[in-house]
């Protein structure tokens, strides 16, 4: 869970999930505009059409109640905010 209270740290690992992708492996992430490491991007254990994707949020991002996160999965985009200690 991520929120206000609950900020991501840059260097922590961020779980996320995304339905639809049709058992698509493999993603593209950036924070903040910069490039993720992602860690494991497959289906969600013990589901069905769920893709988790494992981010350590990098280094240098800047803090805020919503960075921006892109998540790209075969040509497919997906935005959504995190928030990030400082």
């Amino acid at each position: 869970m991520n929120a206000r209270e609950l900020q991501a740290r840059p260097g922590e690992i961020v779980v996320l999930y995304a339905r639809g992708h049709g058992g698509a492996t493999g993603a593209e992430v950036t924070v903040g505009g910069r490039s993720a490491e992602v860690l494991y991007a497959d289906a969600a254990p013990g589901t069905i059409g769920v893709m988790q994707i494992n981010i350590r949020v990098p280094g240098a991002t800047g803090g805020g109640e919503a960075v921006p996160v892109e998540v790209r999965v075969r040509g497919s985009l997906a935005m959504l905010p995190l928030a990030v200690r400082p």
